[in-house]
């Protein structure tokens, strides 16, 4: 049985910075539309309640899906190091 790989990880922020939801996006294979729809319903929400969607661990397929289908996300950025 295949590992299931972690496509991205979500939160919405409301628009005074509380979580309102938390998703792991994962599967067996590569991303399809269906994680991109899942993503799409995240951003309504997070623009619905004038809040913010963020995501890391953002899987490369799932990028150029997005991409594809015109869709945005914000990334959360990782802390740069010192030299």
């Amino acid at each position: 049985m295949e590992e299931l790989r972690v496509w991205c990880r979500a939160r919405v922020f409301s628009s005074d910075g509380s979580v309102l939801v938390q998703r792991v996006l994962r599967g067996r294979h590569a991303p399809d539309l269906q994680a991109v729809d899942e993503l799409a319903q995240l951003a309504l929400l997070a623009h619905r309640s004038r809040g913010q969607l963020v995501v890391d661990q953002l899987a490369s397929e799932l990028s150029e899906l997005l991409h594809l289908a015109g869709l945005t996300v914000e990334m959360e950025r990782e802390p740069e190091a010192r030299e």
